[in-house]
C-alpha cells in the first residue's frame, strides 16, 4: 500500500516529466494547427446553426484524442513516430470534416478533398490505429524497442 506522500511524489514527477517533454517547432504547429482546424470546424458548423450535441461530441472526441498525441510527441519523442501519428490522425479526420462545415470556401475544399485523395479519414481509419500501434522505434539491430 502505497502512503500519500508516495503518490504525491509520482504525481509530481509526472508532472514535472511533462514539463521536461521535448516540443520542437513541429509540435508547436501541429498543436497550433490542432486547435485551428477544431475552432474551424465548430465555427463553420455554427455558422448556418447545424450545430448540435453530436458536434461538439464530435470535436471534443478528437480534439482529446489529438491532446493525447501531442502529449505523447512531447514526453516521449524517442518512440519514433507514435506521437505525430497519433496527433495527425485525428487532425486530418477534423480536416476532412471542414468541407460539410465551410461548404463554399476554397481553402476548406481544397483540404478536405486533399485528406479524401491520399485515403486520411473514412474508412481507413483503423488502418492508421494499426499503424499507430506499430509504430514502435527499432534499435540498432532492427529489433524492436520494448
Amino acid at each position: 500500500m502505497h502512503s500519500h506522500a508516495t503518490s504525491v511524489t509520482i504525481s509530481a514527477m509526472r508532472l514535472s516529466v511533462y514539463r521536461g517533454g521535448i516540443r520542437s517547432i513541429g509540435w508547436w504547429l501541429t498543436a497550433t494547427t490542432v486547435v485551428v482546424v477544431l475552432v474551424a470546424d465548430v465555427w463553420g458548423h455554427a455558422d448556418p446553426g447545424a450545430v448540435d450535441a453530436a458536434t461538439y461530441v464530435y470535436v471534443t472526441t478528437f480534439g482529446v484524442f489529438a491532446a493525447i498525441g501531442l502529449y505523447v510527441w512531447a514526453t516521449r519523442p524517442r518512440q519514433g513516430l507514435i506521437g505525430p501519428l497519433w496527433t495527425l490522425s485525428p487532425l486530418l479526420q477534423v480536416v476532412e470534416d471542414l468541407l460539410p462545415a465551410w461548404p463554399e470556401s476554397r481553402l476548406a475544399a481544397t483540404l478536405g478533398l486533399a485528406v479524401l485523395g491520399i485515403g486520411a479519414g473514412g474508412p481507413e481509419v483503423p488502418t492508421r490505429v494499426a499503424a499507430i500501434g506499430l509504430g514502435r522505434p527499432l534499435d540498432a539491430t532492427g529489433r524492436l524497442v520494448r
